[in-house]
């Protein structure tokens, strides 16, 4: 590899790094022009390719890095992240298998396997992966963040909180650790201290879109509207999936036994008004979600923050 090529690829890191993806595409265009076989440019373009949601050009990007060097871990991580946005879980892993097997003490290669197992419902093998990435490099802030992250969506918010504040103090401005703590705070109800946790990522990265949500559901929460559906899902949304059948179930089974109970003891007014407020909240609970997603796009449609931020 030419030195030229090689400070090109060097920039397209930087850029993408601080999300500036269409300078880094550029500047791999670049690259590629001078050495079109470059498995690392390819490999690094289909990254960028991928966060911009190009993925038809990322996954071709991705097979021509993997074509010219099927040893390069980075190409083989480029595949998965691809695999991953389409949802090919079992392509996504096995590539992630085969970089750590290039690179078996690799953290963002474990993190990366821990997100994809989180994301195909398969929790059990999250944790100990995220605990292998942190024994291979306590100072590694991304790990500590992934692991609040977990803790936070196990409703473990103690250790969530306690693990976010040590990612925070190794690396003040990482990005996932400070949305971890902005909607631990916010289920706390403490929504401008969310709201600032959300503008200190967004001072980095206008468009992220993780902090365009918190925003979203800071709003979400303060809203008459769509506050009470807010508690519902933090409530409900959170957890194992056998946690959240036996809550639904639960509520339900309560529900009947209520409106039972009401008609055997000669209230069946009172029991008409429960199966109404029964359907409201069901309605409720259904528009609630539409309502946010359509909040969450008009936020993230194009803007620019005010100067003061």
């Amino acid at each position: 590899m030419s030195r030229d090529v090689q400070k090109l690829i060097e920039r397209a890191h930087t850029q993408a790094h601080h999300q500036h993806l269409h300078g880094a595409i550029e500047t791999l265009r670049q690259a590629l022009t001078l050495d079109a076989d470059n498995a690392h440019a390819h490999a690094l373009l289909a990254v960028c390719l991928h966060d911009q949601k190009r993925l038809h050009a990322a996954d071709y990007e991705a097979r021509a890095a993997l074509a010219l060097d099927p040893e390069l871990t980075f190409a083989h991580y480029a595949m998965a992240t691809v695999s991953i946005a389409q949802r090919r879980f079992k392509v996504a892993e096995d590539h992630l298998n085969a970089a750590l097997g290039l690179e078996p003490n690799n953290p963002s290669l474990l993190r990366s396997l821990a997100h994809l197992y989180g994301l195909w419902g398969r929790p059990g093998k999250v944790l100990p992966l995220l605990e292998k990435a942190r024994e291979m490099d306590p100072d590694d802030a991304a790990t500590w963040a992934a692991l609040a992250e977990h803790h936070r969506e196990q409703r473990d918010f103690k250790q969530a909180e306690a693990l976010a504040r040590r990612a925070l103090e190794i690396d003040p401005e990482n990005s996932d650790a400070l949305l971890t703590m902005g909607f631990l705070l916010l289920a706390r109800n403490e929504t401008q201290e969310a709201r600032e946790h959300a503008l200190i990522v967004l001072r980095n990265n206008s468009l992220h879109e993780g902090a365009i949500a918190l925003l979203a559901a800071v709003k979400a929460r303060q809203s008459p509207l769509l506050g009470l559906w807010w508690r519902f899902n933090s409530f409900f949304g959170g957890g194992s999936m056998t946690r959240r059948v036996v809550l639904l179930i639960g509520t339900y089974l309560t529900y009947r036994a209520l409106v039972i109970a009401l008609d055997d003891s000669g209230y069946e007014q009172a029991g008409g008004w429960l199966q109404l407020a029964w359907l409201g909240f069901c309605i409720y609970t259904w528009v609630g979600p539409a309502v946010f997603q359509k909040q969450l796009r008009k936020e993230l449609e194009p803007a620019a923050l005010s100067a003061k931020y």
